[in-house]
Protein backbone atom coordinates (compact mmCIF):
# COMPACT_ATOMS: atom_id res chain seq x y z
CA UNK A 1 0.00 0.00 0.00
CA UNK A 2 1.14 3.57 -1.02
CA UNK A 3 -0.15 6.05 0.90
CA UNK A 4 0.06 8.75 -1.52
CA UNK A 5 -1.98 6.44 -3.96
CA UNK A 6 -4.23 5.56 -0.89
CA UNK A 7 -5.00 9.34 0.38
CA UNK A 8 -7.04 10.70 -1.94
CA UNK A 9 -9.44 7.53 -1.30
CA UNK A 10 -9.42 7.96 2.19
CA UNK A 11 -10.45 11.16 2.00
CA UNK A 12 -12.86 10.36 0.01
CA UNK A 13 -13.93 7.71 2.11
CA UNK A 14 -14.03 10.23 5.04
CA UNK A 15 -15.76 13.09 3.04
CA UNK A 16 -18.97 10.37 2.58
CA UNK A 17 -19.04 9.28 6.04
CA UNK A 18 -19.00 12.62 7.12
CA UNK A 19 -21.86 13.37 5.02
CA UNK A 20 -23.63 10.43 5.70
CA UNK A 21 -23.44 11.31 9.50
CA UNK A 22 -24.89 15.32 8.73
CA UNK A 23 -27.71 13.73 6.06
CA UNK A 24 -28.39 10.78 9.35
CA UNK A 25 -28.55 13.82 11.90
CA UNK A 26 -30.90 15.68 9.48
CA UNK A 27 -33.34 13.08 9.93
CA UNK A 28 -32.83 12.12 13.49
CA UNK A 29 -33.96 15.93 13.87
CA UNK A 30 -36.69 15.96 10.86
CA UNK A 31 -38.72 13.12 12.91
CA UNK A 32 -37.93 14.57 16.77
CA UNK A 33 -40.02 17.68 15.12
CA UNK A 34 -42.66 15.67 12.80
CA UNK A 35 -43.26 13.20 15.78
CA UNK A 36 -43.48 16.21 18.23
CA UNK A 37 -45.41 18.32 16.38
CA UNK A 38 -47.83 16.37 14.68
Amino acid sequence: MRPTKNKPDFKHFYDVVVTFDKVDMLHIVNNAVYFNYF
